[in-house]
């Protein structure tokens, strides 16, 4: 684990055109918690719920889960992805892109595994993890 991550807390986001993921790493823990998912339906409610999450946690840094092809290159997807969450700029926190390969497939087996229907915020844990 690089010092970085283990000094402060990063949200993560799995990003869905309908649907967000969201996890945390708290800096005191260092183990990736879900958070739960936001439904895409009201910006001012998504971006009210972060910033709620985002001081409960003292966030420092946000990850975003980006949809990478299966040939490493960034498609249609990625391009839309980077668009819309271009909106979490006035949060004021670094934003960084992780290639999201898998995450929602082997977020959702680990959901399926502890009895969670919310397979998104899964997914945000397995960004946390892969950012790490």
């Amino acid at each position: 684990m690089d010092d970085l991550a283990s000094r402060i807390s990063i949200l993560s986001l799995d990003w869905g055109q309908k649907k967000i993921g969201v996890a945390v790493l708290p800096a005191t823990i260092n183990v990736p918690i879900p958070l739960g998912v936001i439904i895409r339906d009201d910006q001012n409610n998504f971006l009210n719920q972060l910033r709620i999450w985002l001081k409960q946690y003292n966030v420092q840094k946000i990850i975003i889960g980006l949809p990478i092809s299966l040939s490493g290159e960034e498609g249609a997807q990625a391009v839309r992805v980077r668009a819309e969450t271009g909106v979490l700029r006035e949060l004021g926190l670094p934003l960084e892109f992780v290639d999201e390969r898998f995450s929602s497939q082997s977020g959702g087996v680990s959901a399926k595994v502890a009895g969670v229907l919310e397979d998104d915020a899964y997914a945000a844990v397995q960004l946390l993890e892969k950012f790490l």
